[in-house]
């Protein structure tokens, strides 16, 4: 899995869906190898067999495709030539895309995601694997209990990502205290504590993906600009 991370606290879509296609490789007793760029670290990645290494060195990047039979690259900042190469140096190419679908022909193109319907138009001559009977899932969320949805909204989860702008966030909170003036606010991802300092928000930070799903299992609602949720498929309408 070479995988592209911009920065701290941004990209964690990519790793999370790239984690959700290793469990899933580890089930069938198949082993993955992540190369990631960008970070010297990863938390989410310490149990994994993973190299930090600067993968758009071409010569880096050959080494890394001459080792494995097949390699899913999941970036949106490599340049069409590191993903030319990547189409014709692999045995086995697949471009795990979002809606940036920055792949190059030749390979694979796995897009799993509700709005992928919407690109059909553009699937040509590749192999495309996509829609929401692709959505990724961690090993985490395999086999999660049912709940029902409350009639009165109590708790409301606004998921963010990397990239989150704070007026933007901002507006969103005034809209859901304005709508609903009883509920609470949890605000999870990458974003510090705004000036907007009401009692009934609460600034989560990012959480253990066990601490995040008995966070949603709480919320009544999620609302979310996160690529993890938005692009991959993590349930972001949620009850009890």
């Amino acid at each position: 899995f070479p995988v592209t991370i911009p920065g701290s606290g941004i990209g964690m879509g990519h790793i999370n869906r790239c984690c959700a296609l290793a469990d899933g490789f580890e089930e069938q007793g198949i082993s993955s190898h992540f190369i990631v760029r960008g970070v010297q670290s990863m938390d989410e990645l310490d149990e994994r067999h993973v190299t930090f290494t600067e993968w758009f060195d071409s010569t880096t990047l050959t080494e890394i495709l001459s080792a494995y039979s097949t390699v899913i690259v999941d970036t949106y900042l490599a340049d069409k030539e590191k993903l030319r190469i990547i189409a014709q140096k692999s045995e086995f190419p697949v471009f795990l895309v979002n809606s940036t679908l920055n792949y190059h022909p030749g390979g694979t193109v796995l897009f799993p995601s509700v709005y992928a319907e919407k690109y059909a138009h553009l699937k040509g001559k590749d192999k495309w694997i996509s829609g929401k009977d692709y959505l990724l899932f961690g090993k985490e969320m395999w086999y999660l209990p049912s709940f029902q949805v409350r009639n009165e909204v109590q708790n409301i989860a606004l998921i963010l990502g990397g990239f989150a702008q704070q007026n933007i966030v901002q507006l969103v909170t005034e809209s859901i205290v304005s709508i609903f003036p009883n509920s609470r606010t949890n605000i999870f991802g990458n974003m510090e504590y705004t000036a907007l300092a009401e009692s009934i928000i609460t600034y989560r930070g990012y959480l253990s993906k066990q601490d995040y799903i008995e966070s949603l299992y709480q919320s009544d609602i999620a609302i979310s600009g996160a690529g993890l949720s938005v692009n991959e498929g993590v349930p972001i309408v949620t009850g009890k």
